[in-house]
């Protein structure tokens, strides 16, 4: 793929010259993970049904990054949807571990970690539910960081009968850098399926965890989606579903 016009070496000169304000990655070559959607630039997903797919719209993080100053050179490759702790999918078959072919790359952000390892670029962005970005990281001798979503301003657990809460969040508490995805369980119980969807439905609507994103809002649609509600759901409409809701 091309850069775009404003950000080819040449103007990126005239900016300097003109004195305009440069972001911190000013002139940085980045490259994105398959799983971000990039606009004008194929992104798969690491799955055949998304071979030839092609956004129309950045995904948010490479909007920040370019507004940044920062370059896109392409796309990283990832696991199908993300899933694995490594690196290879039917689209672009495997990446290998830069210092021992034979060795695992590790994943989900496999490609970052070998883009990096290799110097093809500074900078990669990646993703991180269990350890993503950290696992590879450490089997390819970089850094990945993975950063922390904030400080907890407001805190109130739902109760009551059949719930039960199993966090260490509190008030005031701030999320550590590097932190695993799951900060809150909430569990119910009820004699029936019916009595169980009521429980959660009036649970999360009584959840409130203010100041970090969270997966509550998701959850709430979730919980009041008709397939949902009759059981008639599987892992592909599940994934169909949160697809719909990005």
């Amino acid at each position: 793929m091309a850069p775009s016009a404003e950000l080819l070496p040449g103007n990126l000169d005239l900016v300097i010259l003109k004195a305009i304000s440069l972001g911190p990655l000013h002139g940085l070559p980045v490259a994105h993970k398959d799983l971000v959607p990039t606009a004008g630039i194929r992104t798969t997903y690491g799955s055949p049904l998304y071979k030839d797919n092609v956004p129309t719209k950045d995904a948010l993080i490479v909007t920040r990054i370019r507004a940044a100053g920062a370059i896109t050179l392409g796309k990283t490759n990832t696991p199908e949807f993300g899933a694995g702790s490594n690196t290879f999918n039917p689209v672009f078959g495997a990446t290998h571990n830069a210092y021992n072919l034979a060795k695992t790359v590790g994943g989900s952000s496999g490609g970052a970690a070998a883009a990096l390892t290799t110097c093809m670029v500074p900078i990669a962005d990646g993703s991180d539910t269990g350890g993503s970005l950290r696992n590879p990281a450490a089997f390819n001798n970089v850094v990945g960081f993975r950063p922390s979503p904030g400080r907890v301003t407001d805190y109130h657990a739902p109760g009551g009968l059949g719930v039960r809460v199993d966090s260490a969040l509190y008030h005031g508490y701030e999320v550590p850098p590097y932190y695993d995805s799951l900060i809150s369980k909430l569990i119910v119980h009820g004699r029936s399926r019916n009595e169980c969807l009521m429980r959660l439905q009036r649970a999360l609507e009584e959840y409130v965890i203010g100041g970090i994103e969270t997966t509550i809002p998701l959850h709430q649609r979730l919980a009041t989606a008709v397939e949902f509600i009759d059981g008639d759901y599987d892992v592909h409409w599940l994934e169909r579903f949160v697809r719909e809701q990005a």
